[in-house]
């Protein structure tokens, strides 16, 4: 493998419809999460500071799992989380950094001494309270994605779930925080890499695949990797719709209301929520 893709996320950011639309326009591997199976096997073993299982040639061989096909032998691509940053860099380098963005920046660093083209793909949700109902249904649920279902009458992805609303706003309030600061060191790599790193805002990926689908493959030409076509057809959809956002919304101000803070404090945080502070 001469080429990869690098796409730095954060959990419930819009990804998997970013990774999707990449490995669609063909040539350009299969963009997963390849280096998840190795750090949750040695997980354990980085929150105790116990010596680990994986080395970099762990990490190596995990990247090539991006190749996709057996005919396909020159680019990979692979979707990395800020979230477990240091511990991939640690199992590349036997070193440890604990923050998350110093350590992401040093995976991109050392993945440029191993290959002879790195191309870098971000995206981030404008949204933290958006993206923090995403990661709470996903929990309270277990429903994750959404597909367009072929030849057939469009069905709701949570019909079948049972939703406990207490536990989902504690999720929701659990999740603003971390989403908050996850983003924060996304953001901070994205501005340090700004002239390499093509950032898609998940608002427009979802509304307009066509412009986000050039963006990708005009970034990636020019980073010497040509795909095989310049547009992907999408299956997957966005898993929770307008109107049930908007409800969540909603049960989740009326919890904060009944449950915790006087109302000086509500108006301060939805005042927050609804107009997070965002960089492109």
């Amino acid at each position: 493998m001469k080429k990869l893709i690098l796409i730095l996320a954060t959990q419930r950011s819009g990804s998997t419809l970013l990774c999707r639309d990449i490995e669609g326009l063909g040539g350009v591997g299969v963009p997963r999460e390849h280096l998840l199976p190795m750090v949750r096997a040695d997980r354990a073993a980085f929150n105790a500071g116990r010596e680990m299982k994986a080395d970099i040639e762990t990490v190596l061989e995990s990247l090539r799992s991006g190749l996709g096909t057996e005919n396909q032998t020159e680019v990979g691509s692979v979707k990395l989380m800020v979230s477990y940053a240091p511990q991939v860099y640690q199992n590349i380098s036997g070193k440890l950094i604990e923050d998350r963005a110093e350590a992401m920046q040093e995976i991109i660093n050392w993945a440029r001494t191993q290959f002879e083209q790195v191309a870098l793909v971000s995206i981030v949700r404008k949204s933290i309270m958006d993206q923090a109902i995403s990661r709470s249904m996903a929990r309270v649920t277990d429903v994750f994605h959404h597909r367009s279902p072929k030849g057939k009458k469009e069905t709701d992805p949570y019909a079948k779930a049972k939703i406990d609303r207490t536990l989902l706003n504690q999720n929701i309030l659990d999740n603003l925080t971390l989403v908050r600061e996850l983003q924060s060191d996304l953001l901070s790599v994205i501005k340090n890499n700004k002239s390499d790193i093509l950032n898609i805002n998940y608002d427009t990926l979802s509304r307009n695949a066509d412009y986000c689908q050039k963006k990708l493959y005009d970034h990636l030409v020019s980073n010497n990797i040509t795909p095989e076509n310049k547009r992907a057809k999408r299956y997957l959809r966005k898993l929770i719709d307008t109107d049930r956002s908007e409800k969540i919304k909603s049960d989740f101000f009326e919890y904060l209301l009944g449950e915790m803070l006087n109302k000086e404090d509500y108006a301060v945080l939805r005042d927050v929520l609804d107009n997070p502070k965002y960089a492109d």
